[in-house]
């Protein structure tokens, strides 16, 4: 329920990240990750200070192409679409507050019930006897 929550909340930005305002639509992507940040507005620019180590977990956003004097050129694959709207990560930190106080409220919820269980359950300390000489 929590979840379902949660994902109702983000409902906003999911809007935000399938329309053309954010990526074009996000034209190319399957339906699974559509409203996703996935970004589809990219081109390869220019990167002379880039280096395949910078790009070491995914080389695929890094070329290179030789000039006609025989120089290295170095390309790198540039989103172009804007992520970081106030917008959005209020949504985001309004739904983290919205799990936080829920867990907490399952917490004591759940603290209750063992309390509550374990009045109720019998042990043979609940009928032991003292005897004194």
């Amino acid at each position: 329920m929590l979840a379902l929550l949660a994902g109702l909340i983000n409902i906003p930005n999911m809007i935000y990240f399938a329309g053309n305002e954010y990526s074009n639509g996000q034209k190319g992507i399957e339906l699974s990750l559509k409203g996703s940040a996935v970004c589809t507005v990219q081109e390869f620019v220019p990167c002379p200070d880039c280096t395949l180590t910078d790009f070491e977990d995914a080389p695929q956003r890094f070329a290179t192409a030789s000039s006609f004097y025989g120089v290295e050129l170095i390309f790198v694959v540039k989103n172009f679409c804007d992520g970081a709207k106030l917008s959005l990560g209020l949504v985001n930190y309004f739904t983290l507050l919205v799990l936080i106080v829920g867990m907490a409220l399952i917490n004591h919820h759940l603290k209750q019930q063992e309390i509550k269980m374990d009045e109720d359950e019998q042990t043979a300390q609940d009928y032991s006897i003292v005897i004194s000489n």
